[in-house]
Protein backbone atom coordinates (compact mmCIF):
# COMPACT_ATOMS: atom_id res chain seq x y z
CA UNK A 1 0.00 0.00 0.00
CA UNK A 2 1.07 3.44 -0.41
CA UNK A 3 0.09 6.98 1.11
CA UNK A 4 -3.65 7.27 0.52
CA UNK A 5 -3.67 10.95 1.94
CA UNK A 6 -1.18 12.22 -0.26
CA UNK A 7 -3.19 10.11 -3.45
CA UNK A 8 -6.40 11.82 -2.59
CA UNK A 9 -5.29 15.20 -1.95
CA UNK A 10 -3.08 15.09 -5.48
CA UNK A 11 -6.29 13.48 -7.46
CA UNK A 12 -8.09 16.59 -5.64
CA UNK A 13 -5.70 18.75 -7.32
CA UNK A 14 -5.98 17.24 -10.99
CA UNK A 15 -9.80 17.39 -11.02
CA UNK A 16 -9.81 21.04 -9.96
CA UNK A 17 -7.00 21.71 -12.47
CA UNK A 18 -8.73 19.52 -15.05
CA UNK A 19 -12.01 18.99 -14.30
CA UNK A 20 -12.57 16.50 -17.79
CA UNK A 21 -9.86 14.29 -16.47
CA UNK A 22 -12.29 11.49 -15.67
CA UNK A 23 -9.44 8.92 -14.54
CA UNK A 24 -8.89 10.93 -11.42
CA UNK A 25 -12.49 10.94 -10.31
CA UNK A 26 -12.96 6.49 -11.29
CA UNK A 27 -9.28 6.63 -9.57
CA UNK A 28 -10.52 8.88 -5.98
CA UNK A 29 -13.64 6.92 -5.96
CA UNK A 30 -11.89 3.69 -6.19
CA UNK A 31 -9.50 4.56 -3.40
CA UNK A 32 -12.41 6.18 -1.22
CA UNK A 33 -14.26 2.31 -1.45
CA UNK A 34 -11.25 0.39 -0.57
CA UNK A 35 -11.03 2.47 2.59
CA UNK A 36 -14.88 1.84 3.20
CA UNK A 37 -16.13 5.30 2.49
CA UNK A 38 -19.30 4.73 0.47
CA UNK A 39 -20.76 8.03 1.03
CA UNK A 40 -17.42 9.98 -0.32
CA UNK A 41 -17.13 7.15 -2.80
CA UNK A 42 -21.00 8.02 -3.80
CA UNK A 43 -19.99 11.84 -4.10
CA UNK A 44 -17.36 11.30 -6.24
CA UNK A 45 -19.38 9.45 -8.88
CA UNK A 46 -21.76 11.55 -8.75
CA UNK A 47 -19.57 14.40 -9.52
CA UNK A 48 -17.98 12.09 -12.55
CA UNK A 49 -21.82 11.48 -13.81
CA UNK A 50 -21.75 15.59 -14.52
CA UNK A 51 -19.65 15.37 -16.96
CA UNK A 52 -20.81 15.17 -20.81
CA UNK A 53 -18.15 12.80 -21.98
CA UNK A 54 -18.45 10.19 -19.79
CA UNK A 55 -19.21 7.09 -22.29
CA UNK A 56 -22.37 5.63 -22.10
CA UNK A 57 -21.60 2.15 -20.58
CA UNK A 58 -19.37 3.97 -17.85
CA UNK A 59 -22.09 6.10 -17.19
CA UNK A 60 -24.76 3.08 -16.76
CA UNK A 61 -21.50 1.37 -14.02
CA UNK A 62 -21.36 4.53 -12.02
CA UNK A 63 -25.08 5.04 -11.90
CA UNK A 64 -25.39 1.85 -10.63
CA UNK A 65 -22.36 2.27 -8.28
CA UNK A 66 -24.28 5.22 -6.81
CA UNK A 67 -27.72 3.81 -6.31
CA UNK A 68 -26.15 0.85 -4.49
CA UNK A 69 -24.63 3.33 -1.90
CA UNK A 70 -28.39 4.87 -1.48
CA UNK A 71 -29.00 2.45 1.38
CA UNK A 72 -25.88 2.69 3.00
CA UNK A 73 -26.15 6.41 2.74
CA UNK A 74 -29.82 6.63 4.87
CA UNK A 75 -28.09 4.16 7.15
CA UNK A 76 -25.22 6.02 8.53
Amino acid sequence: KGDTQSAIKLLGQMIERQPAFLDAYLLLAEIRESQGDVKAAAAVYREALQKADVPAELRRQLEAKTSAAEPAKSKN
